[in-house]
C-alpha cells in the first residue's frame, strides 16, 4: 500500500465548445452577432495546474504480474483564454475525485529490470463533469542494493468533459455565458526520471519528475505487509 502525492502542469486542446446559455438584459437582435461563434477555435489557450493525493492498494497475483486500486482526490485550475468576441481571461477552480486502477508487467535480469505499467483513473468534478485519463508508462531500470534508479516515456491520454460560466462586459451591458467544453492533452508524450530508496523490508520513499509539455511531480510513501 502506498499513499502518493502528484503535481502536475499540462497545456490542452480543445475538441469541443458550446454555448448553452446567455444571460443578459440586452434583447435578442443585439445578440445575433453572436451566432456561429461558439466553436473550438473561440478558446485560444487552456492551462491546467492539478495537485492529487491518492492511496494505492496493490498485490502481486503472478512473479510478473502486480494490480492495484486508486482512490483519491484531486485539486486545481484551469486557466483558460477565451477570444473574440469575449476577450476574456478564465480562471476555473475545481476539485473531484478520483478512482480507478491498473496493473504492472514487471521483468528483469540480474540488476537491469523492465516495467509495464497500465492505468485507468475517473475523476468526478465538482463543476459537474468528469476525466477520464488512460497512462502508459513503459520504464527501464536499475537496482543496487537499497537503491532503484529509472526512466523512460509516459503516454497519457485524458479525455475531459465540464460545465461551467463566465461573465463579461458585451455592447457596454454584462453578459452571461454558460458553457460546455471538451478537451484533451495538447501532447500525449512526456519523459520521467524517478528512483526508489528502501529503508527496510517495510518502507520506500519513491520520487519522480516529469519533463516535457506535460510537467510533473510525484512523491509516494510505500508500505508493504
Amino acid at each position: 500500500m502506498s499513499g502518493t502525492y502528484v503535481w502536475q502542469e499540462q497545456l490542452y486542446d480543445v475538441t469541443g465548445f458550446e454555448i448553452t446559455g446567455l444571460r443578459t438584459t440586452l434583447p435578442p437582435a443585439a445578440l445575433a452577432g453572436l451566432a456561429g461563434v461558439a466553436g473550438p477555435d473561440l478558446i485560444s489557450r487552456v492551462n491546467n495546474n492539478a495537485d492529487t493525493y491518492t492511496v494505492r492498494v496493490d498485490s502481486w497475483l503472478l512473479p510478473f504480474l502486480n494490480v492495484y486500486g486508486i482512490l483519491g482526490t484531486v485539486e486545481g485550475e484551469v486557466d483558460v483564454t477565451v477570444g473574440a468576441p469575449f476577450a476574456h481571461e478564465l480562471v476555473v477552480p475545481y476539485d473531484g475525485l478520483v478512482y480507478g486502477g491498473g496493473a504492472v508487467l514487471a521483468v528483469g535480469y540480474k540488476n537491469i529490470f523492465l516495467l509495464n505499467n497500465f492505468s485507468f483513473t475517473i475523476t468526478d468534478l465538482d463543476r459537474g463533469g468528469s476525466v477520464n485519463t488512460w497512462i502508459w508508462a513503459p520504464t527501464l531500470g536499475f537496482n543496487k542494493g537499497k537503491l532503484s534508479l529509472w526512466t523512460g516515456p509516459t503516454y497519457q491520454n485524458t479525455d475531459r468533459k465540464e460545465s461551467g460560466s463566465f461573465d463579461v462586459t458585451f455592447l457596454g451591458q454584462p453578459l452571461g455565458v454558460d458553457y460546455d467544453i471538451q478537451l484533451t492533452e495538447e501532447n500525449n508524450w512526456n519523459y520521467s526520471v524517478g528512483g526508489r530508496w528502501d529503508f527496510d523490508e517495510n518502507w520506500a520513499l519513491i520520487l519522480e519528475g516529469g519533463f516535457g509539455d506535460r510537467k510533473q511531480a510525484l512523491v509516494s510513501v510505500k508500505r508493504t505487509f
